[in-house]
């Protein structure tokens, strides 16, 4: 019979197998509750995440008019027509076009070389003025640039020079060609032996230069000779005077009437000579 008391051992005594085993069983059933608990933490927190997730995709969209779209079908947007215009919306039939599309890059703005023109002055000088500036849009014949060259204004004196020969030579082609015609018609008139008197009167405004006088001198004498050959003659013939004088009128009268025919024909082949040089100068200017 054990005499102990009750709640002490024996401190030698060893411990009864039943009791051993409890002890066993408590510690594993604290263990499994213990596993048990952090695994049901660790499920909850799963299902609420996936949970969560779930729900916010099976939350259906809702449309304009705050109706929840049916589950399984896809969200409607629904815009009133009258805001149609506002947001840029419109209705067409479908057709082929080109898409543009826009690309932002970064560049550099400069001149197509190819259809930039190099401009190089001829002649030497100073730039005194650009009225134009760069870029600028200009017309054929404006004003790019303004140049003090000494070479222009050499230029331009001989043009001058050139210009006023010209000018020179149009007025002596013009006056060489008037002399010739009217030269020319006093000629005819002498040939028909036209009164020298009425010569004058037709020729008296036109120009001739120094044939009208040559010319007229020499029909004034070619007249008077023939007028003292025919005077003496008409006495000859009467007995009247001796017959050398009327040889001496006959000799005058042939060599006046040759020098007038030698007169005339140098004095045509002149006048038409001088015109043809002035038409040549004037060709050259």
């Amino acid at each position: 019979m054990d005499t102990t008391n009750e709640g002490e051992q024996a401190p030698n005594r060893p411990m009864p197998v039943t009791h051993v085993r409890k002890h066993r069983y408590f510690w594993l059933t604290v263990v499994a509750v213990v596993l048990l608990a952090a695994l049901a933490g660790s499920g909850i927190t799963y299902f609420t995440l996936r949970g969560s997730r779930w729900l916010s995709a099976r939350v259906p969209a809702q449309t304009e008019n705050g109706q929840r779209a049916e589950e399984g079908e896809a969200s409607v947007i629904r815009l009133e027509k009258a805001k149609w215009k506002v947001a840029g919306l419109r209705i067409e039939p479908a057709q082929r076009e080109t898409l543009s599309q826009v690309v932002q890059v970064t560049g550099k703005l400069a001149l197509n070389e190819d259809r930039l023109p190099q401009i190089y002055s001829q002649v030497e000088g100073l730039v005194h003025e650009v009225p134009v500036y760069f870029g600028q849009e200009v017309a054929a014949g404006q004003r790019l640039v303004v140049i003090d060259s000494q070479q222009i204004g050499l230029a331009k004196l001989e043009l001058i020079k050139s210009r006023l020969a010209t000018r020179l030579a149009e007025v002596d082609y013009q006056w060489q060609q008037t002399v010739e015609t009217n030269v020319q018609a006093l000629i005819e008139s002498l040939r028909k032996r036209v009164p020298l008197a009425q010569i004058e009167e037709t020729f008296l405004d036109r120009d001739m230069g120094d044939y009208r006088s040559q010319l007229v001198s020499a029909y004034a004498r070619l007249h008077k000779s023939q007028a003292d050959y025919e005077r003496l003659n008409d006495l000859s013939e009467q007995r009247i005077t001796a017959g050398k004088d009327l040889l001496t009128a006959q000799a005058a009268l042939e060599a006046d009437q040759a020098t007038m025919l030698a007169l005339l024909e140098q004095i045509k082949f002149t006048s038409s000579h001088s015109r043809l040089a002035a038409e040549h100068e004037l060709q050259k200017a």
